[in-house]
């Protein structure tokens, strides 16, 4: 059974983060690998690119054209690389919010949407609280006497 590639338009919390790598060129080919993603995200949308083109102007207040789209997701366009503001622009038009999370996972850092927080912070509080607790449990226990 082949292993279906990710929904980008789906973000996963709890899919394990890998460590960032410092090595030199661990990060070589990521501005390829952000077209391919934009590549699927746009067909995932069921958007066409006029209408992604269309909404990151409006997001931007500044015209970005379908053709600037179809440089940064051709293979052939090696020159042509999307800025941040614009990848997030595009992240926004498309909903890839997954995208987004694929990219700060090559770099050992996760991305969620604001309504995960919540989630992700009661998670941290109850390990918190385990730690606590074991640690309150130490102290308490009756020491031998000497």
């Amino acid at each position: 059974m082949s292993r279906q590639p990710p929904d980008h338009r789906q973000m996963a919390l709890f899919r394990p983060v890998a460590a960032a790598v410092d090595a030199p060129g661990s990060l070589a080919g990521l501005s390829r690998r952000i077209g391919v993603m934009m590549s699927q995200a746009i067909r995932e949308s069921g958007m066409d690119r006029y209408d992604i083109a269309a909404a990151m102007s409006r997001l931007l207040n500044e015209d970005v054209s379908k053709h600037i789209l179809d440089a940064y997701t051709a293979e052939s366009r090696e020159d042509h690389n999307v800025s941040a503001y614009r990848f997030f622009a595009f992240v926004q038009a498309t909903k890839a919010g997954g995208m987004l999370d694929d990219v700060c996972r090559q770099i050992g850092y996760l991305a969620m949407p604001s309504e995960d927080q919540r989630l992700a912070e009661i998670g941290y509080l109850t390990e918190q609280r385990a730690v606590i607790d074991q640690r309150l449990k130490a102290l308490k226990a009756p020491r031998p006497v000497r």
